[in-house]
Order: structure tokens, then sequence, then C-alpha cells
């Protein structure tokens, strides 16, 4: 248990430290003036003048307005955001999903595991972060330690509050699964497993009327940053649907991110220029198995409902 704490430890540290010796990344700049310019004039943009604002259309602005709220609190508490802490939201996040996720497997274990080893599993975890690339890329200003935080969030919420039905909660742990995608794309086949599964599984109990509810508190955050894109600020839909290319081939910066997939899936790499699409690769892996987990999972509930019913 000590290890883990040790662990655990050294990334408070490290991410301590990072505030001052790791410099800015060159994708800062899109999501922290934004949210600096939203915090302090209500504006998602980069305000150069008192007649111009500079857009940040290629990005999805739920990031931004979620720092920006971040920052016009510690702004009003007294704690100005400048150019040397701006980071400090971002590492309270990014240390809020390491202590959240390694908890979660921390605290799983039943009656029967009730032992000095239950420890090592968050251990090993919390350890093997420090190897993978989430221990070169934590630093960057960008969405995804915040979508994963609510990912890990809405999961452990559902979990905890569906065996007792939970009905509040099981809508907010849908509600926080949802904002995910609004953050990143790369969330939406895991989000969309995760809600999917949970509806299956309310139908599955007959809870007709509370899936119908989790489907929308579900849908939600994607239905308020559809509403902002086409009809509030329709210049976003232009950029993100029609425009510039996230992979530098000239595709389109949304279906983009499925062709990417599907390029490391046919083991279609250039292994000298893209040794990073071995990542993307384990990251499909991880949604086969997952679907895979859920098939076995309500075959196993049919298999049971069947024998109760012949018994």
């Amino acid at each position: 248990m000590k290890l883990y704490f040790f662990i655990l430890f050294s990334w408070a540290i490290s991410l301590f430290l990072g505030l001052f010796f790791i410099f800015p990344h060159t994708d800062d700049i899109f999501y922290a003036l934004p949210s600096l310019s939203f915090a302090e004039n209500n504006v998602l943009g980069v305000i150069f003048s008192d007649n111009y604002n500079w857009k940040i259309l290629h990005n999805f602005p739920t990031f931004a307005f979620i720092q920006g709220i971040l920052f016009a609190f510690l702004n009003k508490i007294g704690f100005f955001i400048d150019y040397n802490n701006y980071k400090i939201p971002h590492i309270v996040i990014v240390f809020s999903f390491i202590v959240l996720s390694s908890l979660i497997l921390l605290l799983r274990k039943s009656a029967s595991q009730k032992n000095n080893y239950n420890y090592i599993p968050a251990f090993l975890y919390v350890a093997l972060l420090g190897v993978i690339p989430f221990s070169q890329n934590w630093s960057i200003f960008r969405p995804e330690p915040l979508g994963l935080l609510f990912l890990i969030l809405g999961f452990w919420i559902i979990e905890k509050s569906i065996k007792n039905l939970y009905s509040y909660n099981i809508l907010l742990g849908g509600f926080f699964i949802g904002i995910t995608p609004t953050l990143h794309p790369v969330f939406i086949i895991v989000g969309f497993v995760i809600t999917f599964t949970t509806f299956l599984r309310l139908i599955y109990k007959k809870l007709i009327f509370l899936s119908l509810y989790f489907s929308f508190f579900s849908a939600l955050p994607l239905l308020l940053l559809f509403y902002y894109i086409f009809f509030v600020n329709p210049e976003f839909y232009k950029v993100i649907f029609e425009q510039s290319s996230i992979s530098g081939d000239h595709r389109n910066s949304i279906i983009g991110l499925f062709y990417r997939i599907l390029d490391v899936f046919i083991l279609n790499i250039d292994w000298k220029l893209k040794v990073v699409e071995v990542y993307n690769l384990f990251f499909f892996l991880f949604i086969i198995i997952g679907f895979i987990v859920v098939i076995e999972y309500f075959k196993n509930l049919y298999e049971k409902k069947i024998k109760i019913e012949n018994s």
C-alpha cells in the first residue's frame, strides 16, 4: 500500500514541477487563450483589439468554455491567471483523473478478496501510466485529460448506482459520459458503448422511462453542442466539416479520425514516419475488446434468464 501512495506522490511532484520546467506546447494557444478570453470578456476567441476577435473554429468549444469558467472563478477569488500559472487547473484535472481511476481499482474488491494484495492493480496502473504516451503528453493544455476524467467519473457513478437504481445518479453519470465527445471526437465510440450498454441494462430491468431519461441526458451535451455549432455560431460547421485536415493529407477533420484508425487496422503503416500509429492500433483493439465484453455480458444475462425460467 505504501508503494501505491509513493507512486501517487511522485506523480503529484512531477505535475507540480512540470508547471515550472515544462515549456508551453504549440497546442496551448488554441485552448488557453480562448479560455482566458471567455473568463475575462465572455467571448470564446482571442481578442486582438476592440474590433477584432479571432475565433478558434477548428476545435470544439466545450473545453475552452469549461476552462474559462475555472479561470473566471480563480480570477474572482483573487488568483489571477497569467502565462506562468494558466496550467494549474489542467494539472488539477490530470491529477484528479489519476487519483479517481486508481481509487476505482483500489476499492473494487469483494468480501472474498480482502487481503494485503488489493492495492497491486492500483499500484501497477499508476506506475504504468509513467511508461505510456500519457506521461509525455499530460502537460499539453488539451481536452483529453478532462474527457478521461468525465469518462471515468460517469462510468463509476453509473456502476455504483445501477445496482441500487439511484435514478438521479444514473442520469448524472450519463450526462458526464455525454460531455466527453463534445470535448474531443476521440471519445465518441467509447462513450457510445458505455451509454448504449447502460441503456440495454435498464431495458433488461424493465425500466423503460428511466432508460429514455438516461438516453436524453446522455445526448443532451451533444444536442447543445450541435445547437451552438449550427445555429449560434455556424462558422464552426464550415471549418470543422468542410475545411482543413488534422492528419496533413487533406482529409476532413472528423472523418479523418476514422480513416486514420482504419489505416492502422489494415496495417497501412509507414513505420519510419508514423510510429505513433501503433498507439492508435492499441486504441482500436481496445474498442474491439470492449464490444466483445459487451456481447459476452448480455449473452450471460440471457443464459441466466433462460435458466431461471426453466427452473
